[in-house]
């Protein structure tokens, strides 16, 4: 049996096998490549995951679209029973104002021919009476022109 003698400073020259150190190396290569192939994996998985629930909200719209759309029919059933009950009732108003609507226009329109003939005829009685006034102020001055 051998004993051997151990020596600290004896471990710091032995020289390491170069094919050890190589392989060392290679094997941080390799692991740094695999960590960031499982990174850009780990990506890919949640950008997968986020399309495919982004297709399946398109694959499912035209679905709840229409769905939508009948809910949003029945509820809008009775109020077009109500519209068309309002309207069948008020048809009668609507044309009763109407009709006074339309009587008033013609109760404006003939007050404002009538403001037009009077205007018209002021008018002309007014250049009458400036005729007969300037016939007068002639027959004045004749008068006063002719001897006493």
């Amino acid at each position: 049996m051998f004993i051997g003698f151990y020596s600290p400073r004896a471990s710091r020259y032995i020289r390491s096998n170069p094919f050890y150190e190589k392989l060392k190396i290679k094997e941080r290569e390799v692991m740094s490549l695999l960590h960031n192939l499982e990174m850009r994996n780990i990506e890919h998985c949640e950008k997968f995951q986020e399309l495919q629930k982004e297709i399946n909200f398109y694959r499912n719209l035209p679905s709840r679209i229409h769905m939508d759309k009948i809910c949003m029919q029945k509820k809008l059933f009775p109020f077009r029973k109500e519209s068309k009950a309002e309207q069948l009732d008020s048809a009668p108003l609507l044309q009763k104002f109407l009709f006074d609507l339309n009587k008033k226009d013609k109760d404006e329109q003939e007050k404002t021919s009538n403001l037009q003939t009077k205007q018209h005829l002021v008018g002309t009685s007014s250049c009458v009476s400036l005729k007969i006034s300037d016939s007068i102020c002639q027959f004045d001055t004749c008068l006063l022109s002719l001897p006493p």
